[in-house]
């Protein structure tokens, strides 16, 4: 089991925190203007992923940087395709001058969201990674959220020769259906390691989390997600390391 982090999502006259996080982790989604991030948090992120053989991935998002991301837009498809492609090709071209490769894409924030309930809008978002992906070995992968049921997204990414990363959540409340419960709600977002470290072992001895409703539910995953904002992120991903260990399930 990997772990994957948001990272590069501070701006250059910050304090950078992904530095404490980096040498816990197994791949790195770095933000590439959507969002957050430039030219130079991209190379200072990219050049601590390559240190710590970390593996690249590309974190595009709604172009929205007023709101970190956060806020769903109704764009056309071929203006949300093409910001993607920006976004995507800005980071390749980062990782290509310290001959790094960009393995994955991973959606930031609310486009995450949108995609994994929208359709169309994960079309849009596979449109783009097999835009990207022209030209290019090895192919991009697209990390999306390990739900009760991926068929849809299984369909629709066959159709555009997509390989799936399927991740799940050790800090982050989860609805019935495995999707996110909304950052709007006090439970959104899980803090406490010792309440990570046991969904952790949970996810990875028993292929279940707990809902927000208390619910059990059966996930399959490839990946942890660790957020980067999380306040306790080093903490936590030093703790999400030690239970992944324990398990033998370490990277």
């Amino acid at each position: 089991m990997k772990v994957n982090c948001d990272l590069g999502e501070h701006a250059n006259n910050e304090e950078n925190p992904d530095a404490h996080i980096m040498p816990y982790i197994d791949m790195a989604n770095i933000a590439c203007g959507g969002h957050a991030g430039d030219a130079q948090t991209m190379a200072d992120t990219i050049a601590m992923a390559k240190n710590e053989q970390v593996i690249i991935g590309a974190h595009p998002s709604y172009p929205d940087r007023a709101n970190f991301g956060r806020v769903s837009l109704t764009l056309p498809k071929d203006a949300l395709v093409n910001s993607l492609v920006e976004q995507i090709d800005a980071l390749h071209s980062a990782a290509t001058k310290q001959d790094a490769k960009v393995s994955y894409v991973k959606p930031h924030g609310a486009l995450y969201n949108d995609m994994m309930k929208d359709s169309d809008i994960f079309s849009s978002v596979c449109a783009a990674v097999a835009k990207t992906n022209r030209q290019r070995t090895p192919q991009q992968k697209l990390m999306i959220q390990a739900l009760v049921d991926n068929s849809e997204q299984r369909d629709i990414a066959k159709q555009y020769n997509i390989e799936l990363i399927y991740e799940a959540f050790a800090d982050r409340g989860l609805l019935s259906d495995g999707r996110l419960q909304s950052r709007q709600y006090d439970n959104a977002l899980i803090t406490d390691r010792i309440k990570v470290k046991k969904r952790v072992h949970q996810l990875i001895a028993h292929q279940e989390m707990t809902t927000v409703n208390s619910e059990i539910i059966t996930i399959k995953a490839d990946t942890l997600c660790l957020h980067g904002d999380n306040p306790n992120a080093a903490d936590i991903v030093t703790t999400i390391r030690t239970v992944l260990e324990e398990l033998n399930e370490d990277g």
